[in-house]
C-alpha cells in the first residue's frame, strides 16, 4: 500500500515532533531529582510537544482546525476537517521513563464526526501504526538497526497472549482471559489488539484523540468495539470500551448488554 497524502501528513509531523520528545525521554531517564522536579519536566515536555504539533499541522494545512486532547480547540480553521491530537498518550509511562508512550493524531470530518485517517507513533520503540477509512490498518517498524523499514498489513487473528485491563475492575473478564497486562497507553493497547498480539483491551477515560485513533485502527483491522453505554452512543468518563477480536465478540456482548 502506498501511503495517502493524509497519512503522510500525520506521520511526518508525528515523527518530526517525536524526535524532540525522544530527547526529553532520555533526559528524563537520567534525571536525578525530586518528584516535584520530575513532574515539572514532564508537564513542560507535554506542553512543548502540544505546541510543536499545532505549529507543524498549521504549516501544512492552515485551513484545518486543531483540537488537542479533551481540553479545547487549539485552532479554528475554515475547512470541514479537523486534526485531533494527543501529544503524549501514556503520560504515566513517559514520566517513569518507560518506552510505552505515543504521539497520536487523526483527521476528522467536523460535520459528520467521521474519522478518516489516524496515526500512532511510538518514538522509543520506533514503530508506527496507521489506518485510513476503507484502507485497512498497517504497522511499520524499523529493522536492521533502523536502516530499513518493514511495513505489514494488520489483520485480526486469535492470539491468546494477554488481556489489557486499565482503570477498571471487571470480575467477569476473568472468565474470558486469565492473563492480564497493564500498558497504561490507550492507543498502544488498541494497536496490540489490532495486530492480534492481544485478545482484547478494556479501557476507559481515554482522550477524544486516543479513542478516535484506537477505534479506526481496530475497526479497519477487522476488530470490534463494544461499549457499556450503547444507548445513544454515549461516551464519557464512566464508559468502558472494549476492543476485541472476532473470537471474543459474543462473550463480551453478554457482559455489556445495551442499556
Amino acid at each position: 500500500m502506498n501511503k495517502s497524502p493524509a497519512i503522510n501528513i500525520l506521520e511526518s509531523v508525528l515523527r518530526k515532533v517525536g524526535k524532540f520528545l525522544k530527547r526529553d525521554f532520555f533526559e528524563l531517564e537520567h534525571l536525578q531529582s525530586s518528584a516535584q522536579a520530575n513532574n515539572i519536566f514532564v508537564n513542560k515536555a507535554f506542553e512543548r510537544t502540544r505546541q510543536m504539533l499545532c505549529e507543524e499541522f498549521i504549516k501544512l494545512k492552515p485551513d484545518y482546525s486543531i483540537a488537542v486532547s479533551d481540553a479545547y480547540d487549539a485552532y479554528e480553521g475554515s475547512a470541514n476537517l479537523c486534526f485531533i491530537i494527543e501529544p503524549i498518550d501514556g503520560m504515566v509511562n513517559f514520566a517513569r521513563a518507560q518506552p510505552e508512550f505515543a504521539l497520536t493524531a487523526a483527521i476528522k470530518v467536523k460535520i459528520s464526526g467521521v474519522i478518516c485517517a489516524a496515526c500512532i507513533y511510538m518514538p522509543i520503540l520506533e514503530v508506527v501504526y496507521f489506518a485510513e477509512k476503507g484502507q485497512a490498518s498497517w504497522y511499520e517498524g524499523n529493522i536492521e538497526r533502523f536502516s530499513k523499514a518493514s511495513r505489514s498489513r494488520v489483520s485480526q487473528r486469535k492470539s491468546n497472549i494477554f488481556a489489557v485491563i486499565e482503570h477498571i475492575n471487571i470480575p467477569q473478564i476473568q472468565d474470558i482471559a486469565d492473563n492480564f497486562k497493564i500498558i497504561n497507553c490507550y492507543a498502544y493497547s488498541a494497536a496490540m489488539v489490532a495486530c492480534g498480539k492481544l485478545d482484547f483491551a478494556a479501557l476507559s477515560k481515554g482522550s477524544v484523540a486516543s479513542r478516535a485513533v484506537a477505534a479506526l485502527l481496530v475497526q479497519e483491522a477487522g476488530g470490534f468495539i463494544i461499549t457499556n453505554q450503547q444507548k445513544d452512543h454515549i461516551i464519557n468518563d464512566d464508559t468502558v470500551i472494549i476492543y476485541s477480536n472476532a473470537n471474543l465478540l459474543n462473550r463480551f456482548e453478554k457482559i455489556f448488554q445495551p442499556r
